[in-house]
């Protein structure tokens, strides 16, 4: 069985690092895959960059031209309230390509970005499994769906439903009528967490029998839990320090207006406290008061220092307000890092309450009170570092993971 992996990126952020972990728990079996991507980089095995005909000169323009134009074409749109859409008009794949081809099944992932248009999807005449890592491929043109979105896919994104203070052409709408002709070429849909299922199921044209939800793998010979304290010291920090970490980008949806009012108010902790940042965080001040120092690192792509940095917290705030699951959720968990999270989210399926993280409402703004709390108790947050390594280790290892991958493909090609 050979299996086509297509995904928009091979090293940028964390849809990438799921497409490729996917393709190389397959490498691990010994069964042929080969991931495609549009935003290539080499050092992945058995990955290239999207191969149009035998011209160079093609295979480098081409991706990057359909990038722009995706991106552009949504300056036709007049919206008050921007928001983070992809409208799949251009794509770099050829249909005919992948048909001609001597691969079993179809992959998808990200596909954003210029990759694949939509109706290059359609006319793919091979099973298509769709890895479903946000709203997209439910909504319109969204990734991420607010309540007027909701609303108007309630209402079949109909003109009426249209916010009247946006004018232009409506994205979503052409989206929406689009894929509602794609979805019934889908074999089956790949949902990373059962919130994401629940959210496929909003949409009428997603036939239910053809979702299934399987967590992504964690390749756990890079990630596992380091000795806390030598941790700490190996990025400067005083082991005695109670370490509470963020990583992620400073928007509204991942929640950095809560972590940067804890930053503005400071928790009065009744320890010392360091505060660790990561990624896409803006780099805060050196020091909040006395008590509490800060240490920023930037973008980190090296497992290894990942590896280091979620083994030195104590403690990962994942305040996101809506979220299809959380890449940096299952790498902090599987280095043993107990997590503090909304339970409305995709994340509080894997964070179990009480047991390997705590869950809390995002409506009773108590995330300062339980921070606060967790800083006291030690022992608690030892017996879950201990349970959130162990649930990783049983649940997302490449082993454990890649034969619900190969159950699905070969049931698709009987």
């Amino acid at each position: 069985m050979n299996i086509l992996h297509l995904a928009h990126s091979n090293h940028i952020g964390g849809a990438s690092r799921y497409a490729v972990r996917v393709h190389q728990a397959l490498l691990a079996s010994e069964h042929q895959t080969t991931l495609i991507s549009s935003s290539y980089a080499k050092g992945i095995a058995e990955s290239f960059p999207i191969f149009i005909r035998k011209n160079w000169v093609r295979n480098f323009f081409i991706p990057k031209i359909t990038q722009t134009l995706d991106s552009k074409i949504l300056n036709l749109e007049k919206e008050k309230l921007k928001k983070f859409k992809s409208p799949n008009l251009f794509g770099a794949v050829s249909a005919k390509d992948i048909n001609k081809s001597n691969f079993d099944v179809v992959n998808l992932h990200w596909i954003n970005g210029g990759t694949i248009s939509l109706k290059t999807v359609r006319k793919i005449e091979k099973p298509i499994v769709w890895h479903v890592l946000d709203q997209w491929p439910m909504a319109g043109a969204q990734h991420y769906m607010d309540s007027q979105s909701l609303y108007r896919m309630n209402n079949n994104y109909s003109k009426e439903s249209r916010s009247i203070l946006d004018s232009g052409l409506d994205f979503d709408r052409i989206c929406w009528n689009l894929k509602i002709k794609v979805h019934p070429r889908i074999s089956a849909y790949i949902a990373i967490s059962s919130w994401v299922k629940q959210m496929l199921l909003k949409n009428p044209y997603v036939n239910p029998e053809k979702i299934i939800v399987i967590n992504p793998p964690v390749d756990t010979t890079s990630f596992f839990p380091e000795n806390k304290s030598k941790a700490k010291i190996k990025l400067g920090i005083d082991p005695d320090n109670f370490v509470i970490g963020y990583a992620g980008a400073t928007s509204f949806r991942k929640g950095w207006d809560e972590v940067s009012e804890l930053l503005i108010k400071p928790i009065k902790f009744k320890r010392k406290v360091s505060w660790l940042f990561f990624g896409g965080a803006s780099k805060p001040s050196k020091t909040i008061n006395n008590n509490q120092k800060i240490y920023y690192f930037g973008q980190i792509r090296d497992d290894d220092k990942l590896r280091n940095l979620y083994s030195a917290m104590d403690l990962l705030v994942f305040p996101s307000k809506v979220e299809a699951l959380g890449l940096i959720a299952q790498e902090a968990m599987t280095c043993g890092t107990p997590i503090i999270t909304y339970r409305e989210t995709g994340t509080a399926t894997i964070v179990k309450d009480g047991i390997n993280g705590m869950t809390i409402s995002s409506f009773q703004n108590n995330l300062r009170d339980s921070i606060f709390e967790l800083t006291c108790d030690d022992e608690k947050l030892q017996i879950w570092s201990k349970n959130a390594a162990k649930y990783a280790k049983d649940n997302w290892s490449y082993s454990s993971v890649v034969q619900n991958y190969l159950k699905l493909y070969k049931s698709l090609t009987k």
